[in-house]
Parts: structure tokens; C-alpha cells; sequence
């Protein structure tokens, strides 16, 4: 049975939005429209999207800046037909995806346009209708238009309705009154919610509700009562787990080590055995059948849903004051008793764990995301799982092997790697794998042998011994086992059409012990010097570099060279599918040239040869495939092995030339003067083919139509040409989530900044009422302070007071409404000891202290932190104290980070280059109050 949904909430949706939700989740319909929500378009919509919906809203969503109506409808299921809305009316069309009928809900309020009578008003609206009658075999029509359909008391609305129905063949379902309101003790009724349709087979009810003097309309596609639910769902029992039981089991049935057994094949199948036996019996798999899920049931509500529903029945029997007072009184206590209930069952998962608790929180903000339901590749829809798994294995291969084929790279024949004897220091200790089990990240997804991370965290007491044998026998043979090969491949949607298959991109879940053999591999590399181990412009994977330190690098490179009054020419490169597409053969060659071990080699290799792998879709696994080349997009040691590859850069483009990396994102440039563009153009084209025929020679594939460029420094347009490809420079470029302009100014940063963090600000509003104060304090930590200070080290020293004070207003305006100070009593720094929420300049003063701090004690040999030795002095007073050099000729040149290194320290009130970085950090974070204007 097919159920639609409409429902006129009444002056505004968001006080009535857990209601709607729990209809969403209880009654499962396939559309729900609300008229009178009043959306305005500067609200975000986060708090809107539910699981296993989308959303749609009128014309006047844009056109007027708010949209009276609105719908939630199944993801896939249906289309929106704009083609069918006139502009100006209340109206959504949506048609089926199988082109069965066409659902539409409308509208009429009472406002109406400049120069245009209530009579006007009606029949624009009524000629949309005729519109969707005429283009729809079958229709269903519902809505609320303002019209008492039992009175009709004005000709041209009586004889408009009886057009529209008899040309049509549409009749009315809706027989009984749909709005109650009670004015000075007399019951106004009215038939103001309709359903007008051409289907048979089509029943309605209605359903009484406190929120709002309209009954919500529910409509149901075949005749009779909705059949209840039920669903299969198989989960795993953890109740009767303990990290005791587990390690009792596992010296059960673990047999105990051979040291004569040097196969990592069986060795891991006997360890893995054991684990998975004693899985079977701590965390067995069970299968319930759930019935009429809803996000609240308890007894007490059941009761008053019964005693709701004789109400009811006795009121449209009765149809007097008194009925209706006992029905709306029965209402509000069932309505009282469901916000108890969800309060109470929130609560419970915010407390349980921080897995629940980020589950729950992202479920009210509406950031869960939706199954794959249906999917289109190569003429081909589908909804079925088991079909779609398949599309996407062979659409992941089939890519990579295209890619691959249409590359020629070098050839590199690897030498004899059998020949070397392994040395002591190569084998792993008891506490390197120790060490390694500790690092585990424990919400990490298990790979194909099902084995959590958690489980082996609880196991490192009774498990570190025969880890030592697996891990060492790996070494010494050099054989990688065959099932930490196989990789569960799970689609992530990028962005675009959840429809088409390219825009998923695949990631792999892997085995958790291959995940801690991989630790102890990472850790054996992290011995040779990071920057000759990766090259020392890339700022990925490496210890104390991030984003931040990539973009701050760039941004001193750009600062420096515009106080001179030089111009920069800056180019970024895309590339399509870089890890999938990496070559063990030519990795084999650079870390040979590394001077790594043989045998540690030999494992690498093995490991990334004669892989397979599976995708998953809900459980429904494709076909086994083998997968030709790459690197393991999920696995630990994947990122690492992606920087040693590309780590021949600077010496392609040429070491006099900028360059900085974040893994693919690579970013050169030149510096020049005004009268040297035109030669400095063309030795970056130069240097940018270079670029690109050595990123060929390696395997990759370069989008040269995705690759961007700009000038810093300069307006004038000018153009880059990269192999007879003519690329126009650009005014800002977006670098690693910063936005960078030419003249490197940061108020495009500040205004995209803050236009993401207002719309995170409805929903924050929207969460207050159901959060405690420390838990709503947790998510505007981490999830508005987190949007809001990115990069600041970046660019929140260079910024206009304009800006400022733009940011500072919006800090506070969060800090208020947490506060609940909607009457604007406290001041700012009252709001801020209040809270123990820190100010916008509060927190940017932490920022830039910590990351001078970081750079300065950081061992690894940055430009940044070369520059600040250079920069620096001793103060006379202070042994413990160090003093920076301002160079900057003119503004500009403070936006070098260490340039402003100098105001930065004096901000600094105690000695702290002897200081570790978390005493640092605590320190600091004690000293700098909470309130700076």
C-alpha cells in the first residue's frame, strides 16, 4: 500500500518538526506535504533532511526569499516537474519515477501580488491546476486553498472547481471538516483540505493533532487499514562481551606458536581462527523481526493513542464542544508524554557512548545519509543490491584500467630482492607491535574477516606474542597473506546525483591485523629523515604538517615576494584517480634509492600486488574481482607509499622553482617582476609541460582541464599554456579549503566563512531546546568553532577591523543564543565567563601562539621554520625568551606568518621554548582569558 501525507502545519514548521519527523518514521509515507512551513532561503536546511528523503520547496523559496509549502519525498522515487509550476504559485509537482501519476500539493494563501484582486489571485492558481490536469493521465491533487468546499459561497470559486473536476473526470474524497478552531466557546469547522483525483482505489482518513487547528490528511493509494511493517534485521549481540572472556577464549583455542611453521598464510589463519570462535560465542549474530518501528514507544503512550483514537471516534459521532475539548485534552497529554519519551530516549544515547552521541546529534541535524536505492550506469537502472554491487565493482575497474591503458609509463625492472639476509634490527619486538595495537583506531570498520579494531586492543596482553610470529614471518619470507589482500570496497558519494555511479569513489576496508602489521611497517619507514623520506614539500602524513602548515608555507612564499613588489604565478594540478593508479614497480625503484631494507621492500611489493576485492551495498556483495594496480585507498600504509612516490618532484620542476604538496594537490609557482611576466610565462609553461610529462611517465593521469592558475599581485588577465592548452587566470583559487585571492586579501574567506557558519546556525537553534548545556556546548564546539577557525593562522592575523568585527558579532551571536539570552542583557564578556566559550580574538591568539610554538620546537627542517630561525634573536632579559625581526616593507608583507612572529611572542607572557607541546598548550590556554574585545 502506497501512503501520501498533507498536512497544513500552521504558522511555521519548526516547532512541529520532531512531530513530522516521528510521522516520517512511524508511518513511512512516500511524500509528506506541509503548507504554511514559512522556509525562509537565508535559513539553512539542514535541520530539514531525514533519512531516506529528499526536499522540495515552491517557486517561492527563490523568488519571493520563502516558500508557504514544502514536501519531503522518497530519495529516487519521484521527479520534480518544474515544467509544470507556474511562477508565483504555491506549488509542488512531483511524478512518479515508473511515470505511474503525478502527485501534486498547492497552496492559496491569502496575500496576494501587487495590483491583483483575492478573484485574480484564485484563478492563477486554478489555471495551474487546469495545467497539471490536462498534462497528467492520472493525478493526485491535494492541498489546502483557502476554500470551504462544503459552501463555496462565491460563484467564480464554485464554478471554477466544477470546470476543473468535470473536464477532468476528478472527484473530491475529502467529505468531513479539516479545520477546528475554538473562538470564544463556538467550534468554527470548514473542508478547507482537499483531495482531488482521477484514481481509483484511492481512500483517505484524518488525524487529529494539537499542533494545529488543521487534521493531518492521510491518503492511501489502495482501499483499507495500512498494513503494519515488519522487517528482518540481523545484528550482532555484544551484550554478553567482556575484554576478560575474550582473552580467556583466545588461549583456548589458539594452539600456541611452532617456531618450525614459517607460512604467514596458516599462521594467520590459526590466529584469526581463534579470534573468530571466540566471536562466535561472546558476540553471536541474531535475527529480530521489527514491527511498526517508531522513534518512541512506551506503554504510556500506547494507552493514550488508544484512548486518542475512541476520542476521536466518539467526537465525530457527537460533534459538540464537549467532545472536542476531551479529544484536544487527550491530544496534548500524548503529546506531552512522546517529548518525554524522546527527551529521556536521547538522553540515554547521549550518555551511552561518543559513537551514540555523534549518531544521535547527526541524525537531528539531518547529516545521515541516505542507502543507495536506485543507480544508473551505461543505459542500465537498477534497484536491486545485488546488481548495483556488481555496477560498481566493474565501473571501479573498468576506470582504472582505462586510465591505465591510455598512460605509458616507464618500465622499471625490479632487481633480485630474495638475495639479502634480514638483519636484526629489521625484525619487530614485542613492544613495536605493542605499540602498534595501542594506535588502532577502534570506530574504524572491520574489513572482510569481520574482526573490530576494539576487539584487538582488548586482545594486545594474550595476542602480542603470536603477532610477533605472524609479523616476522611476513618479513622473513616476504609474503603478504592472501586474506589481508582482500579488500571490502565500500562507494562514498562525492557530490552530484546520487543516481550516477561516477560520482561514488571507492574505499577500502581492510583487515584490523594487516592495519597493525601496516603501524609497524609505517613506523620502520619514519626512521629515514621525513623530508628525504617524502621531500620537504610535501606536507601530508608527516609529523607537526597539516593543511595549515602547507597553506602557511605558500602564504609566506606569496607575502614575501609581494612586499618586494614582485608579481606570483601559481599553478595547481588535478589528477584522476591518483592512488588507484600508482605503480608497484617504479615504487620498488624510489625506495630502493631510499636505501630501505630489502626485505622490507620485498613485503611492500607483495602487499600491493595480487590484490582483490569486493563492494558491499548493504550487505550485498558483488562477484570477487582481482584489482590490477594502486594503492589501497583506506589501508595505513597507502598514504605513506603515495608521498615516497611523488617524492622526485622538486627535482622535475626544478629546485629553484616553489612548490608545496599535500598529497595529489600540488601547487608551483614563480616569482617575477612586472616587466618579467611575459619570460616568467613561458618558463612556467615550461616547467608546468615538465610537470606534467613526468606525472605521465609515473602512471598518472593529469586533468589538465580541471588545473587552475593565477597571478598574485596583479588584475591584468593572463593566460598559462600548459601542452597547447590555454589556461585564463583566475582572481581567488580555493587552496586546501582556504580561499586565496590575487591581491591576498581574506574578506572573500571571511564572507563564504561566515555565510556556512550562519546556515550551521539554524540548526544549532533548532538542537537548543533538545540539549543539556554542556552537551550543546560540545557541538558548537566541534562543529561550528571547527567550520568557523580553520586556518585561522592563516589569515585571521591579516584581516580588515572590518572583518573583524563581522566574525567577533557572529561568535557572539552563537555564544547568546547558547546562553539563551535572547534579550540581550549580559554583555560579552559576561556571555563568555558565563559560558566558558572563548571570544573570535581569544581564540585566534591561542591559534598563532600554538602554531609558533609548533614550528619553532618542530625538528622536521621547513621553510617556515628555517625563516623563524633566521628571524629570530634572544632577548637579553629573558634566557628562556625568543624575539622575532618584522621585514616587511609594506602591509602586505605581515601576511607572512613569520612576519608576524615578532607581535605573535610578545603575546606570549611566560618563557616557553623549553616547553613541551602539550605543557605549552595548557599553559597558554590558562593565560589568555576568555573575553578580548
Amino acid at each position: 500500500m502506497e501512503k501520501f501525507i498533507y498536512w497544513n502545519c500552521g504558522s511555521g514548521i519548526t516547532r512541529k518538526l520532531i512531530h513530522i519527523h516521528d510521522i516520517l518514521v512511524s508511518q513511512d509515507p512516500l511524500v509528506m506535504f506541509v503548507s504554511e512551513c514559512d522556509i525562509s532561503s537565508s535559513q539553512s536546511t539542514d535541520f530539514l533532511m531525514h533519512k531516506g528523503y529528499d526536499i522540495a520547496f515552491s517557486n517561492s523559496f527563490n523568488d519571493n526569499k520563502k516558500s508557504r509549502i514544502m514536501c519531503w519525498y522518497k530519495v529516487n522515487s519521484f521527479i520534480r516537474r518544474y515544467d509544470m509550476e507556474d511562477k508565483g504559485n504555491e506549488i509542488i509537482v512531483l511524478e512518479s519515477a515508473a511515470q505511474r501519476y503525478t502527485i501534486a500539493g498547492a497552496y492559496r494563501p491569502f496575500k496576494v501580488f501587487e495590483n491583483e484582486t483575492l478573484r485574480s489571485n484564485f484563478n492563477r492558481l486554478l489555471a495551474n491546476l487546469v495545467k497539471i490536469a490536462e498534462a497528467s493521465k492520472d493525478l493526485i491533487l491535494v492541498g489546502d486553498f483557502n476554500v470551504n468546499f462544503s459552501e463555496l459561497s462565491r460563484d467564480y470559486m464554485r464554478d471554477g472547481f466544477e470546470n476543473l473536476m468535470n473536464d477532468h473526470a476528478l472527484f473530491q474524497l475529502v467529505q468531513e471538516n479539516t479545520r477546528h478552531r475554538l473562538v470564544d466557546g463556538l467550534l468554527q469547522q470548514s473542508l478547507l483540505d482537499l483531495v482531488i483525483t482521477n484514481l481509483p482505489g484511492i481512500s483517505t482518513s484524518l488525524n487529529f493533532t494539537n499542533l494545529s487547528d488543521h487534521c493531518i490528511v492521510e491518503i492511501f493509494l489502495r482501499p483499507g487499514r495500512a498494513e503494519s511493517k515488519k522487517t528482518k534485521v540481523e545484528f550482532l549481540d555484544w551484550s554478553w562481551y567482556s575484554a576478560h572472556a575474550m582473552r580467556a577464549l583466545f588461549i583456548d583455542f589458539f594452539k600456541g606458536i611452532n617456531i618450525h611453521l614459517t607460512d604467514p598464510n596458516i599462521i594467520n589463519d590459526r590466529i584469526t581462527t581463534a579470534i573468530c570462535r571466540s566471536l562466535n560465542i561472546l558476540v553471536p549474530k541474531r535475527t529480530v523481526t521489527v514491527r511498526n518501528y517508531t522513534e518512541v514507544v512506551s506503554p504510556k503512550i500506547v494507552n493514550l493513542r488508544n484512548k486518542k483514537k475512541r476520542a476521536f471516534k466518539n467526537w465525530r459521532r457527537l460533534n459538540t464542544i464537549d467532545s472536542y475539548n476531551a479529544l484536544k485534552n487527550i491530544s496534548k497529554k500524548l503529546s506531552v508524554a512522546v517529548k518525554e519519551e524522546r527527551s529521556s530516549g536521547l538522553q540515554r544515547q547521549l550518555h551511552s557512548s561518543s559513537k551514540n552521541f555523534w549518531s544521535a546529534i547527526n541524525n537531528k541535524m539531518g547529516k545521515t545519509k541516505a542507502p543507495l536505492s536506485v543507480i544508473k550506469h551505461a543505459g542500465i537502472e537498477t534497484d536491486d543490491k545485488k546488481a548495483i554491487s556488481n555496477l560498481f565493482c566493474e565501473f571501479f575497474i573498468e576506470k582504472v584500467e582505462t586510465l591505465s591503458a591510455n598512460c605509458a609509463c616507464e618500465n622499471y625492472i625490479i632487481p633480485d630482492l630474495k638475495s639479502e639476509t634480514v638483519e636484526d634490527d629489521t625484525f619487530l619486538s614485542h613492544a613495536d607491535i605493542a605499540q602498534a595495537l595501542t594506535k588502532l583506531k577502534p570506530t574504524k570498520a572491520q574489513g572482510f574477516d569481520e574482526i573490530p579494531s576494539i576487539v584487538l586492543k582488548h586482545l594486545a596482553p594474550v595476542i602480542t606474542t603470536p603477532l610477533v610470529w605472524l609479523f616476522n614471518s611476513i618479513i622473513e619470507t616476504g609474503i603478504y597473506p592472501k586474506a589481508w589482500k582482500i579488500s571490502r570496497i565500500v562507494p562514498i558519494h562525492k557530490k552530484g546525483d546520487t543516481k550516477q555511479i561516477c560520482n561514488y569513489r571507492p574505499i577500502s576496508n581492510i583487515s584490523s591485523l594487516s592495519k597493525a602489521f601496516e603501524r609497524c611497517l609505517v613506523a620502520k619507514l619514519r626512521t629515514i629523515d621525513q623530508d628525504t623520506l617524502f621531500g620537504q614539500h610535501q606536507h601530508a602524513y608527516k609529523p607537526f604538517s597539516s593543511t595549515v602548515s602547507a597553506c602557511l608555507t605558500l602564504q609566506d612564499y606569496i607575502s614575501c615576494n609581494l612586499d618586494e613588489k614582485k608579481l606570483v604565478l601559481l599553478y595547481t594540478t588535478d589528477l584522476s584517480s591518483a592512488f588507484d593508479l600508482l605503480r608497484p614497480s617504479l615504487l620498488v625503484k624510489n625506495l630502493i634509492d631510499l636505501g630501505v631494507s630489502y626485505k622490507i621492500i620485498q613485503v611492500i611489493l607483495s602487499f600491493l600486488t595480487d590484490r582483490s576485492g569486493f563492494v558491499d551495498v548493504d550487505g550485498h556483495n558483488s562477484d570477487l574481482v582481482k584489482i590490477p594496480i594502486g594503492c589501497v585507498q583506506g589501508s595505513v600504509l597507502g598514504p605513506i607509499l603515495f608521498n615516497i612516490y611523488t617524492r622526485n618532484l622538486p627535482e622535475i620542476i626544478g629546485n629553484d622553482t616553489f612548490c608545496v604538496s599535500y598529497a595529489d594537490d600540488c601547487y608551483v609557482g614563480l616569482a617575477c617582476e612586472s616587466n618579467e611576466v611575459t619570460e616568467t610565462l613561458e618558463t612556467l609553461s615550461i616547467i608546468a609541460g615538465n610537470h606534467i610529462s613526468w606525472l605521465e611517465s609515473i602512471g598518472m593521469v593529469p586533468n589538465v582541464g580541471k588545473t587552475e592558475f593565477i597571478v598574485f599581485g596583479s588584475a591584468v588577465p593572463l593566460s598559462l599554456l600548459i601542452n597547447n592548452s590555454s589556461i585564463n587566470s583566475t582572481n581567488s583559487l580555493k587552496i586546501l579549503g582556504v580561499n586565496f585571492t590575487s591581491n591576498l586579501t581574506w574578506t572573500d574567506h571571511v564572507s563564504k566563512t561566515i555565510k556556512k557558519c550562519n546556515r550551521l546556525g539554524y540548526t544549532l537553534k533548532y538542537l537548543d531546546s533538545m540539549l543539556s548545556r554542556p552537551h550543546h556546548k560540545r557541538i558548537i564546539e566541534s562543529h561550528f568553532c571547527s567550520m568557523l577557525y580553520y586556518g585561522s593562522p592563516i589569515w585571521a592575523g591579516c584581516i580588515s577591523s572590518k572583518d573583524l568585527r563581522r566574525l567577533n558579532s557572529l561568535m557572539f551571536k552563537i555564544i547568546r543564543m547558547h546562553c539563551r539570552d535572547f534579550s540581550r542583557i549580559f554583555s560579552n564578556r559576561e556571555l563568555c565567563q558565563s559560558s566558558q566559550i572563548r571570544s573570535f580574538n581569544s581564540v585566534r591568539i591561542l591559534r598563532d601562539t600554538n602554531t609558533l610554538h609548533s614550528l619553532c620546537t618542530n625538528p622536521t627542517n621547513t621553510t617556515l621554520t628555517l625563516r623563524l630561525i633566521q628571524q629570530s634573536y634572544c632577548h637579553s632579559r629573558f634566557t628562556n625568551r625568543i624575539s622575532f625581526f618584522d621585514n616587511s616593507l609594506r602591509k602586505v608583507g605581515r601576511n607572512s606568518f613569520v612576519n608576524r612572529a615578532k607581535r605573535i611572542a610578545e603575546l606570549i607572557p611566560f618563557e616557553w621554548t623549553d616547553l613541551s607541546r602539550y605543557a605549552f598548550k595548557r599553559r597558554i590556554a590558562q593565560s589568555v582569558p576568555l573575553y578580548i574585545a
